[in-house]
């Protein structure tokens, strides 16, 4: 029987080393990087990929602005020596960003055509869906008269320094947000 057992070692082991000759024949003389073309996923895992874990902004689901104005609220306002005017003296920020709790600062500037005004700056927290929204109150002494605004523009900031690209808003955008016809961005993660 060990003899039998002897023969089979053998024998298996000639066969593995001709399949290592053959092998090592047909292989190429030479490594090529292969060409992909495309990596198709299957369905379930286009839609369930991890959320990011690093802390930035990102476009709403579904495309869309990257911020949107979603109100705004003015009132009469009198700049030292000048006359009454109706001025902005609120505004609120919605946006999204790729982590839940995340500190959102946001500031805005008035575009007065050429003349800019600070109009303050405020912080919210993220939401469970990466969806935030900042309510910045203008300071008594800032005075951005609504119809003289040609654009204000909006920078968000997160805690560790990364900041959002300028976001820069037109008068019909400030005009939605005071007839608070604007919606919010939709976020997810």
């Amino acid at each position: 029987m060990s003899q039998e057992r002897k023969l089979d070692r053998r024998a298996v082991l000639r066969r593995s080393l001709g399949i290592a000759a053959g092998a090592a024949i047909l292989a190429p003389t030479q490594w090529k990087k292969p060409v992909i073309d495309s990596v198709l996923l299957p369905v379930h895992a286009q839609t369930s990929g991890s959320p990011s874990t690093t802390p930035g902004f990102k476009t709403p689901t579904g495309g869309g602005p990257d911020a949107v104005m979603i109100n705004a609220a003015s009132e009469t306002r009198t700049p030292s020596g000048g006359t009454s005017v109706d001025s902005l003296s609120q505004l609120t920020i919605a946006a999204c960003v790729t982590l839940p709790g995340l500190t959102v600062t946001c500031s805005a500037v008035a575009d007065l055509g050429g003349t800019t005004v600070n109009l303050g700056s405020s912080s919210s927290t993220s939401g469970s869906t990466g969806a935030f929204s900042t309510t910045i109150n203008v300071p008594p002494a800032s005075v951005a008269p609504t119809a003289a605004i040609t654009s204000i523009t909006v920078i968000c900031s997160l805690a560790g320094g990364v900041t959002s690209p300028p976001m820069v808003f037109t008068p019909a955008q400030l005009s939605a947000a005071l007839a608070g016809t604007a919606t919010a961005p939709v976020c997810s993660l």
